[in-house]
């Protein structure tokens, strides 16, 4: 297991062209956070993508639970994959 970078050593990692266009690194609050995200390992950022798929998911479950008229009731009180047992069963 190697050792985790510095902040500034990340920062650097980060500051490569090739990294930065491959993160889109277009502000430097995006950057702060990324090197808070990395914890010492850049490499971990690469899948930053999918984090952001996650999250942005996430919040769209939580605004569907939290509105008035839920579009899919049912799936905001259910745990995961009762619908599909629920179908299967009829």
């Amino acid at each position: 297991m190697w050792p985790a970078l510095a902040d500034a050593d990340v920062r650097a990692f980060l500051a490569d062209e090739t990294v930065a266009n491959r993160l889109d690194l277009s502000s430097e609050p995006a950057t702060s956070e990324l090197v808070r995200l990395a914890a010492g390992a850049p490499g971990k950022l690469i899948a930053r993508e999918a984090w952001e798929t996650a999250i942005r998911q996430a919040r769209r479950l939580l605004d569907a639970a939290q509105s008035p008229r839920p579009r899919h009731p049912d799936a905001c009180r259910a745990g995961p994959g009762s619908q599909r047992r629920e179908r299967q069963v009829r």
